[in-house]
């Protein structure tokens, strides 16, 4: 079992806790301002996406966190971060991340990151996928629905998801096919993606058509 907290990554085997440090460019990096979030690919290898745009992969031969990628070198444009929402897509192994008002694709394999030509020009903060390359981009008031097509997000409007309270959690559950809506406001919604209904739990599951 994998934990990541304020103190940082550790490891239970089932006997005993193990506590790894991460290493960029020499240093020792701080752990609270770093971490954002482990995730897995398509052959079950634990990452470490950071905030300040550091890529770090379980090699478990060595039982140590590698760097894999570091963000600001590689785009030394206006990269604009610290990162705001990341994605791995086992399926497809690639990592979808997003600073201030940028998306970006970086390939597990090939190791490249690119910059993906998009519409949109705001902060996302959560990411989530339902099918056939289309992903939820999730900004503090609305959400995007975007498809991936070589390098570039072409949006699909929704204009039923185009106005909430503070969103600070979404996940599709790809058995309904419902998007799962968290707001700070106004509790919680379910979004039908193929009959596009609008569903508030909070006041008595009422349907919005």
């Amino acid at each position: 079992m994998w934990f990541l907290t304020h103190e940082g990554i550790d490891r239970y085997n089932g006997k005993q806790y193990t506590h790894y440090s991460l290493t960029a460019n020499g240093k020792l990096l701080n752990f609270f301002p770093n971490l954002n979030t482990l995730q897995t690919d398509t052959a079950g290898v634990v990452w470490e996406i950071g905030k300040t745009g550091h890529l770090f992969r379980y090699n478990s031969l060595q039982d140590k966190f590698e760097l894999v990628c570091d963000f600001a070198s590689k785009d030394k444009s206006n990269s604009g971060l610290p990162l705001t929402a990341s994605f791995l897509d086992s399926k497809d192994n690639n990592i979808l991340l997003c600073t201030k008002n940028k998306q970006y694709l970086f390939d597990i394999d090939t190791h490249e990151l690119i910059q993906l030509e998009s519409p949109i020009k705001e902060e996302i903060t959560y990411i989530a996928k339902s099918t056939n390359n289309q992903y939820f981009l999730a900004s503090s008031h609305k959400i995007y629905c975007a498809k991936l097509n070589h390098g570039r997000l072409e949006t699909i409007k929704h204009p039923e998801l185009d106005n909430f309270h503070i969103v600070n959690y979404i996940y599709f559950h790809p058995e309904t096919q419902m998007l799962v809506i968290g707001t700070l406001l106004d509790g919680i919604y379910l979004y039908n993606i193929h009959s596009r209904q609008l569903i508030d739990v909070h006041n008595g599951l009422h349907v919005f058509v």
